[in-house]
C-alpha cells in the first residue's frame, strides 16, 4: 500500500466467467487481515453472432407494394436468447426488438416509404456485447399507382368490335378490358406509355366497358371512364353512374348519368338526343365532335338553336342532336370538345 493508504493490482486479462476478487492486508511484522469483502463480477468477453433469417413478409420477390406497405408490415429475424436487436433501415437506428426464448424477434416497420431499403440487424447481449451487422435484406417499397386514362375509341362499320387505347404512367403494366363486369381482353403498356386492343361489341346489349390497369409489382387503379354503346337499332339507354364516354348511334334516345359524362359524335351521327344533360357543376356534361363537322365553337354555336325547352344542334338535316331541356344561354364553350 501507497503512504496514503491506496493500492492497485493489474488483473490483466481475466477467463470468461464469475470472479470474487478478495484481499488481506500483510503488516511489516507479517501480522495479516482479515479477508475483504469478495468484489464479485462476471467476465463476459463472447460477441453473440449476427442476427439472421431477416425476413419481411410484406415483400413479393424482394417488392413491397401499396397492398402490402401497411401499419402492420414486420421485419423478422432470429438472434440470441435474452438479447436485444437494434433494426437499421439504409443505415439509420429505426428501433430495437428484445429476443424471445425461441430466439425469435420481430420488429413493427410500418408504412416505409417509396424506394430502396437496406434492412440490418445487430444483437446485443445483456452484458452490452453487440454483433456484427446481419447481411442485409434488401427490398423496394412500390405504392405507386398506375393510372390508366382512355385517349381514343374506334367502333367498326357493323358496330360488332371496339377499338379502345389509351396511356398509362407504367410501361409494362397489364391493362385489363372488362365488359359489363366482365374481362374480355387485356393488353400490355409499351415502353411509350400508350396500350391499345380491340374487343367485340355484345350485340342487343348496353355494353359498358371499363378499364383496370395492375403493374408489374401488383399496383391497380381504375380507369376514372367508362366507355358505353348500345349497338341495337334506335336503342333507347341510361348512361348510369359516374363518368362515361358514350359513344351514340342514329336514332338513339339517351339518358346522361350522374357523374360527368362525354358524348362523342363522328360524321353520320344521324339524329340522337340526350336526356339529363349538365351544363355546369362538377357533373357537367360534355360533347365532343370532330373539327370537320364543326370547325370551332363559333361554327358549332351558329348551328344551335332554342327549339321550345329542347337545344338542337344541327350539322345537317340528317345529323341533329337534340339536348332535352337545356336553354341555350346555358350552354357554354366548356360543354364543347374539337378534335
Amino acid at each position: 500500500a501507497a503512504s496514503n493508504g491506496n493500492w492497485s493490482f493489474v488483473l490483466g486479462a481475466l477467463a470468461n466467467g464469475n470472479h470474487s476478487l478478495t484481499a488481506t492486508d500483510t503488516k511489516a511484522d507479517g501480522n495479516v487481515s482479515l479477508v475483504s469483502s469478495a468484489l464479485a463480477l462476471r467476465v463476459d468477453t463472447l460477441v453473440p453472432a449476427a442476427p439472421v433469417a431477416l425476413a419481411d413478409a410484406s415483400a413479393v420477390s424482394g417488392v413491397v407494394n401499396l397492398a402490402h406497405d401497411t401499419a402492420l408490415q414486420a421485419l423478422t429475424g432470429t438472434g440470441q436468447v435474452g438479447s436485444v436487436v437494434t433494426v437499421y433501415d439504409n443505415g439509420t437506428v429505426l428501433g430495437t426488438s428484445a429476443v424471445g426464448s425461441t430466439g425469435q424477434w420481430t420488429y413493427r416497420l410500418g408504412i416505409l416509404t417509396n424506394g430502396s431499403h437496406s434492412l440490418t440487424a445487430i444483437d446485443t447481449n445483456h452484458d452490452g456485447n453487440a454483433s456484427a451487422a446481419s447481411t442485409p435484406l434488401v427490398l423496394t417499397v412500390d405504392t405507386t399507382l398506375p393510372l390508366p386514362v382512355i385517349t381514343g375509341t374506334a367502333v367498326s362499320s357493323a358496330v360488332d368490335a371496339i377499338t379502345l387505347s389509351g396511356t398509362d404512367a407504367k410501361p409494362g403494366a397489364t391493362v385489363a378490358i372488362s365488359d359489363n363486369g366482365t374481362v374480355v381482353a387485356s393488353a400490355t403498356v409499351a415502353t411509350n406509355g400508350t396500350w391499345s386492343d380491340t374487343v367485340a361489341i355484345a350485340a342487343g346489349v348496353k355494353n359498358s366497358f371499363s378499364v383496370q390497369a395492375t403493374d408489374t409489382v401488383g399496383n391497380s387503379a381504375n380507369a376514372t371512364s367508362v366507355v358505353v354503346i348500345d349497338p341495337a337499332s334506335k336503342a333507347v339507354f341510361s348512361v348510369g353512374a359516374g363518368a362515361a364516354i358514350v359513344l351514340g348511334l342514329p336514332g338513339d334516345t339517351i339518358t346522361a348519368g350522374s357523374g360527368p359524362d362525354t358524348f362523342v359524335f363522328h360524321a353520320g351521327f344521324g339524329n340522337q338526343s340526350i336526356a339529363n344533360f349538365v351544363t355546369s357543376g362538377a357533373s357537367a356534361d360534355v360533347l365532343q365532335f370532330d373539327r370537320s363537322e364543326f370547325a370551332d365553337w363559333s361554327h358549332l354555336l351558329g348551328a344551335t338553336t332554342q327549339k321550345g325547352t329542347n337545344l338542337q344542334i344541327t350539322l345537317d338535316p340528317s345529323d341533329v342532336l337534340t339536348l332535352k331541356n337545356v336553354t341555350l344561354a346555358s350552354f357554354t364553350a366548356s360543354n364543347v370538345h374539337l378534335i
